[in-house]
């Protein structure tokens, strides 16, 4: 399989398939790259910004992408419309499969359900201004009670820009607020929403990792360009510690048996680079016992060896978070999936002893099962090499809802059923066949297959 290669536009297509094309791509308008201009339908050797409205020359799928028509005639993917969402050539192609071939860099189904289903919820939001000295926000800081997300660490500002931040502090120069939320739980620990550069930077100054650049040489008659924190006169270390920095914090007040309006922000801001992942999101917002725990359950050998794919940003805590949530929480489910996930990380976030040792007890009972019986190939739909992740999470919920049918340990029992199901899933007259061909995570859906195989493994 060739390498996948990912451009700055978040386009993706085989390495091997980029370096045998000729484009000339300079100044011709947004598609700057060799592979934004092929996934976009300008032809090789071509120096020209695309006219999407040629009808003759492009052609445009159900899910709004857009290939060259003789290009997709081309294609032969094995994309039959029971192997999961790629239901098109188009797809197929725009999401960097090989002609032919069918491989991409993800061994699994993605599971980002159409999440349209439902009405959205409303929130009622408390916000509130406070304010703090530098001083306290540092000690704060070092002491970890303001928590700043995974994604959001990444520390970008140069020198002279931490240098200016530091500059306005002394002269007394008003800077934006600082956003935080409330961290449900701990009394005295927040979420630094938005201001981590600022926070940062202030983090660094004062253990000495940089010195002023770019700044004035003096002020109030005292160096300081070129100084540490430490180096400063007391005046102008006074003039840094007192300064009040404005907070405003936001606290959820409705619904008020989850945060998941914490998601929802970071949601929100997460624009730039890489787009995240849910997974990665809830990791940053839900952070806790329950969020390390899967992580613990995503190592463990037996699952890695029944699950057979590569665990990328976070898609092994997924699923397994989907298994829990749909095994202790199915008759509560309710579309779309990624808020029904959001709401049942947020209220488990910081297990208990007992509630740990109930989850860790039945994933064991489940994964010895399913990595002595089943095979990767048990997991994915006829014809495909592609891990289902409906038909994954039905498998483990009915599974595990009937742990103590012994017959689930008899020699071909589970497969034997499963095979049964699959063939039925392929029948065009099956009518629960969209249950698990479907992106979608509508709650008749969702709900029916999971009782499908509680039933199918209780016979």
């Amino acid at each position: 399989m060739s390498e996948i290669i990912t451009c700055e536009q978040n386009n993706k297509m085989p390495k091997n398939l980029i370096e045998s094309l000729n484009f000339n791509q300079g100044g011709i308008g947004r598609h700057r790259c060799v592979l934004c201009a092929y996934q976009n339908g300008i032809k090789d050797g071509e120096s020209k910004a695309l006219d999407f409205t040629n009808e003759d020359e492009i052609e445009e799928c159900q899910h709004g992408r857009k290939a060259l028509k003789s290009s997709i005639k081309i294609i032969h993917i094995n994309q039959k419309p029971t192997q999961g969402r790629h239901k098109c050539a188009i797809c197929a192609y725009n999401l960097g499969y090989e002609i032919g071939v069918g491989d991409r860099e993800n061994d699994f189904d993605e599971f980002n359900e159409d999440e349209n289903e439902d009405e959205s919820p409303i929130y009622d939001i408390t916000t509130f201004g406070t304010s703090a000295d530098v001083r306290t926000i540092y000690n704060r800081l070092s002491k970890n009670k303001y928590y700043i997300p995974s994604f959001q660490r990444d520390y970008v500002w140069k020198v002279p820009q931490a240098s200016k931040l530091i500059e306005s502090l002394v002269m007394g120069l008003p800077i934006p607020s600082i956003f935080m939320a409330k961290d449900e739980g701990k009394d005295e620990n927040y979420y630094i929403i938005d201001g981590q550069q600022r926070l940062k930077s202030i983090e660094k100054f004062y253990n000495g990792e940089f010195a002023l650049e770019s700044v004035a040489k003096k002020l109030y008659g005292l160096d300081f360009n070129g100084k540490t924190y430490n180096e400063l006169e007391e005046k102008l270390k006074d003039r840094i510690d007192e300064y009040a920095i404005q907070l405003i914090i936001i606290k959820q007040d409705k619904p008020d048996d989850n945060n998941d309006s914490i998601y929802k922000i970071f949601e929100r801001i997460n624009t730039e680079g890489t787009k995240l992942l849910p997974q990665e999101i809830r990791a940053s917002s839900y952070h806790g016992k329950f969020n390390e725990l899967l992580s613990e359950l995503a190592n463990k050998q037996k699952w890695i060896d029944f699950i057979q794919m590569k665990n990328t940003r976070k898609s092994h805590e997924e699923l397994i978070l989907r298994f829990f949530a749909l095994y202790f929480d199915l008759e509560n489910y309710k579309s779309p999936m990624k808020h029904f996930l959001n709401v049942y990380m947020s209220k488990n976030r910081h297990l208990k002893y007992n509630q740990k040792q109930d989850i860790e007890n039945i994933f064991e009972k489940t994964i010895n099962i399913c990595s002595q019986f089943l095979t990767k190939e048990d997991i994915c739909l006829i014809g495909s090499n592609r891990v289902n992740t409906q038909l994954l999470d039905s498998i483990l919920v009915g599974i595990a809802k009937n742990i103590d049918n012994q017959k689930l340990v008899n020699s071909g029992y589970i497969k034997n059923k499963l095979d049964d199901l699959k063939a039925n899933i392929e029948k065009e007259d099956y009518k629960q066949r969209e249950y698990w061909e479907s992106r979608n995570s509508k709650t008749e859906f969702v709900k029916g297959r999971c009782e499908i195989t509680i039933q199918l493994f209780g016979e």
